[in-house]
């Protein structure tokens, strides 16, 4: 056998084999994403023991259903206020992880909270967790949800806006197209698209490098991946992309990415905002992944209420000046 032929038989080889890795590769790693591995609720969230202690506010325990039929389970806070905001949580999370520090200071304003656990998390059905796919359509039940409440509660002409914080803050990008009952939302932390945080995680080891060694060597795996959810689950990743959703949304978003976030890039941020010059864009220095409440949590009130209040302000209600005790809802009830 000649020399070339050698060449071209080995090389026909290597890239059989690599395919072959890529696929299993990628079976594997959609497989161990997409499963999540559900956090159970404790027994006594910060929201509830503060709202109790300091709002007088009741945690109810409220469902809806997915459009698939997937039971959705979360907690609703009434507020004093007319407007709400729907609370989305991480990935591998459930709803205690917005039920801290964003449930209390959205209190405090007087709105109304929503703290839905996301599909395949916390007690909400699903197998699967789809970054945006599957649950834009859960976000949609849950305006719904809200609405009716709404009239119910007689707070018709308030606004609903909507909060996510990384897998939360991608979900409620992705769901804004569909959805258009939103007044306003914020979002920190997001990924541009799933595509491309699957990128940076496959080269996340190479530094600077990442991205870009991401997209070439990882690009097989992350194919073969993506054909294998749809083949497997019906779930073209490729949807869970916000950077596609919002390119030419008009429900204001005020998007926030930490300088200091090690886990999703900060680039991803600019990625999402340079087809959509209606997005604000808040990238503070120091702050990690979607920790800004916490690390400055002064500039996080003042820029998070400032957006807000500038949305529609005949419909936003004054801050409530001292909070704690105000009224408006009733007495406290156990929620898990």
């Amino acid at each position: 056998m000649s020399l070339k032929k050698k060449l071209l038989r080995l090389g026909a080889i290597a890239l059989v084999a690599n395919l072959a890795l890529s696929a299993a590769a990628g079976i594997f790693l959609v497989d161990a994403t997409l499963k999540v591995q559900r956090i159970p609720l404790g027994q006594h969230s910060p929201a509830y023991v503060a709202a109790q202690d300091h709002y007088r506010a009741r945690i109810e325990n409220v469902a809806t259903t997915a459009a698939d039929g997937a039971p959705l389970l979360g907690w609703f806070v009434p507020g004093s206020g007319p407007d709400t905001i729907l609370l989305i949580h991480g990935f591998g999370d459930n709803r205690e992880g917005v039920s801290g520090a964003f449930a209390l200071l959205f209190l405090k304003h007087g709105y109304s909270v929503l703290m839905p656990d996301m599909r395949a998390h916390g007690q909400s059905g699903g197998q699967l967790a789809t970054f945006g796919v599957l649950e834009a359509g859960d976000i949609r039940a849950w305006v719904t949800w809200l609405r009716q409440r709404q009239l119910r509660d007689g707070r018709a002409g308030g606004c609903i806006d909507g909060l996510g914080v990384s897998m939360g803050a991608g979900i409620l990008l992705n769901s804004l197209p569909a959805e258009g009952r939103f007044c306003a939302a914020v979002a920190e932390s997001s990924y541009a698209s799933f595509r491309q945080i699957a990128y940076d995680r496959l080269g996340q080891r190479f530094g600077e490098l990442g991205p870009i060694i991401g997209e070439t060597i990882g690009r097989a795996l992350v194919d073969c991946g993506f054909l294998y959810a749809r083949l497997r689950y019906g779930v073209d990743l490729e949807k869970a992309s916000p950077e596609n959703a919002v390119a030419h949304e008009r429900v204001p978003i005020l998007l926030i990415h930490g300088l200091a976030d090690d886990n999703i890039p900060p680039y991803h941020a600019l990625m999402i905002a340079r087809n959509n010059p209606r997005i604000t864009l808040w990238r503070p220095a120091g702050v990690g992944h979607g920790s800004s409440i916490t690390d400055v949590p002064e500039q996080y009130e003042q820029r998070v209420f400032s957006f807000l209040d500038s949305v529609q302000p005949a419909q936003r209600p004054a801050t409530i000046a001292g909070a704690a005790g105000g009224g408006g809802v009733h007495a406290a009830a156990p929620a898990n």
